[in-house]
């Protein structure tokens, strides 16, 4: 049997390895009784790693009121987890980043591993201080597998941007190309690395922390919520990430009020780690301003040095929002879903994955608009792509053609996985109610044709649309409401 895609990338020439200075503090502070002269020593000996540790201890992230002055003084000061905790971070960030890859942004990506990292550590510090930490250095490596796929494999760099910087996303879309995730790799990577096991638990368990050891889960919960912090404040799916934000905040019992003061929190720290980390400047929307979007001006916006970028990025991105949305329903327009499927056609023939589109036609539209109005038509609109978006998954495409047609694009799906998806939907749909303004309740069906793109065979994004829309089409001569399936592959 050969080698499994996890195994290959970890035998890979390209991946990079664990600085001697972090195996040496690992070594140390696994022995019982070490001392402090030992661990500063250690550290000592890498003068650029003990003036970080230094300038970290004396910066507003821990607040002293006297300067530490030695490493061991540090220790003494801060406790032997902190310095160790620093002294690993520091060292495992600077040899990563020796090993930048063409085509990925390092700054961006531990821009946003330090919100994740301050976020845990903010949320630990007053009930587990002796975790905060173990919680800074699980948020800060959450990430570290898609480091080793950045370094390791020779493409990342256009997965990582298809993901639009959802790391839901970015894991499914891993998945389908590689056979093998991030959070896979980086498990795989504190094994071999034989840093502290708690890290594996993170990575693998921060989206669902009651599947970690008892021992582990309020760690990964506390990262989990920084995890989904951070996707507030750099992803592009904004009310999915604030959703998520406020559904993990719950985990630790924290309010709504409690949630917006953490992110305004974060955000004064993170300015702090970045000058400490020696990341650039970016014009990235700050956190807090993020939120106060959402919050319909919560007055969160603190960071004045900022507003100007803060500012231009909102506006180029609701431009960037406004081309590719349909301005009625809210999913994405033609030309959005045109760029989907011909990116998806691309995966699939070059790897080989499946790939299916579900033409969707409303029944009856027509009718409903000149009974009782386009007024009532809109909504009934708005309520089917409603229907659609929830049943897709996160790496599916829900958009609106024009007029009464829809169209899902449904990522590494094969031909009967996409029947019973559709199924699933039309029934969905044929529960839709609107009420009209003197009470009356009233439904809609729709249509579906659905067909794959077998990536063998030599098509384009546009026959497999087609293939759909004929499917479609077939579906309502057999009485509409119903699903028809296209046969076989489309060819060329």
């Amino acid at each position: 049997m050969g080698e499994s895609p996890l195994e290959l990338l970890l035998a890979s020439s390209r991946l990079p390895s664990p600085p001697a200075v972090a195996l040496q503090v690992l070594n140390l502070v696994q022995e019982p009784g070490v001392s402090v002269t030992a661990l500063a020593s250690t550290i000592g000996n890498d003068p650029a790693l003990s003036t970080k540790v230094l300038r970290m201890a004396n910066s507003s992230f821990y607040a002293q009121s006297r300067k530490i002055a030695t490493v061991g003084d540090a220790i003494v000061v801060l406790g032997l987890n902190s310095v160790r905790t620093l002294a690993l971070g520091f060292s495992l960030v600077d040899n990563l980043r020796a090993h930048q890859g063409d085509g990925f942004d390092h700054d961006a990506f531990w821009r946003r591993s330090l919100i994740v990292a301050t976020a845990a550590r903010s949320i630990a510090a007053p009930t587990r201080p002796a975790r905060k930490e173990e919680a800074f250095f699980g948020g800060l490596l959450l990430n570290l597998g898609v480091l080793a796929m950045a370094s390791g494999i020779e493409d990342y760099g256009a997965t990582f941007r298809m993901a639009s910087g959802r790391y839901d996303v970015l894991s499914e879309l891993e998945h389908a190309r590689y056979d093998v995730t991030h959070q896979e790799v980086g498990a795989a990577l504190v094994e071999a690395w034989n840093l502290p096991a708690q890290l594996a638990g993170c990575m693998l368990h921060y989206a669902r922390p009651e599947d970690a050891a008892a021992d582990v889960i309020e760690l990964v919960r506390v990262v989990g919520i920084g995890d989904a912090l951070a996707e507030l404040c750099t992803g592009s799916a904004f009310d999915v990430a604030l959703h998520a934000y406020r559904a993990r905040v719950a985990w630790v019992g924290l309010s709504s009020d409690e949630a917006d003061a953490l992110v305004g929190e974060v955000a004064k720290s993170v300015q702090v780690m970045e000058a400490l980390f020696g990341l650039q400047d970016g014009t990235a929307i700050p956190p807090s301003a993020l939120l106060a979007r959402a919050n319909d001006g919560l007055g969160m916006l603190s960071l004045q040095a900022t507003q100007d970028a803060s500012r231009l990025v909102v506006e180029n991105h609701e431009l960037a929002v406004a081309a590719s949305t349909d301005p009625l329903t809210g999913v994405a327009n033609r030309r959005r879903f045109e760029e989907f499927t011909d990116d998806q056609y691309q995966i699939a023939m070059r790897y080989g994955g499946p790939f299916s589109v579900l033409f969707v036609d409303m029944d009856g539209l027509k009718r409903l608009n000149d009974t009782h109005g386009h007024a009532i038509g809109d909504r009934v609109l708005v309520a089917v792509a409603t229907a659609l978006h929830t049943g897709a998954r996160a790496a599916d495409l829900v958009a609106r053609l024009g007029g009464d047609e829809f169209a899902l694009a449904l990522h590494s799906t094969t031909l009967n996985e996409a029947a019973v998806a559709a199924e699933r939907i039309r029934a969905a749909v044929a529960e839709v109610r609107i009420l009209t303004d003197v009470g009356e309740s009233l439904g809609i069906t729709v249509s579906i044709g659905v067909a794959q793109l077998d990536a063998g065979q030599h098509a384009d994004a546009a026959a497999l649309v087609s293939a759909a829309d004929a499917a479609v089409y077939r579906a309502k001569q057999l009485g509409r409401n119903q699903v028809f399936v296209a046969e076989g592959a489309i060819a060329a």
